[in-house]
């Protein structure tokens, strides 16, 4: 029984639950329509991880094609909800242009979000 007493401490201290390394890549955008007013977007995207925000990607001025190719790190597990959300910003105020939830899978995925207005983000992210 001694040689279980680390197992049971482990498995107490961590909930039973294993924490992988997660590296999330947001690509790009495309297909973007314009603002209202023709204007074309000044977007950026949020990664939000367990309610904690792991990163935002810079804001693309003027495009309906963003390129960010931006990573963000941090610890997760198999099945721990991510939220994505595209936002536009005019200095003052930040409108949302899409958001997407998705429960994280073990090993290497490549997907695509649709945006309320048109167009497509595409992200990737490796769970090891």
């Amino acid at each position: 029984m001694a040689s279980w007493s680390p197992l049971i401490l482990l498995l107490l201290c961590f909930g039973g639950v294993a924490s992988y390394n997660l590296e999330f890549h947001i690509i790009r955008a495309f297909g973007l329509t314009s603002k209202p007013d023709g204007e074309p977007t000044n977007s950026f995207v949020r990664v939000t991880c367990r309610g904690v925000v792991i990163g935002e990607t810079s804001v693309q001025y003027d495009t309906v094609a963003p390129l960010w190719n931006q990573k963000f790190y941090t610890a997760a597990s198999v099945g721990t909800n991510v939220l994505i959300e595209m936002l536009n910003t005019d200095g003052s105020n930040i409108s949302p242009l899409m958001s997407c939830r998705l429960n994280l899978k073990w090993g290497m995925w490549n997907d695509s979000c649709t945006v309320f207005t048109g167009g497509a983000l595409f992200y990737a992210y490796t769970l090891k």
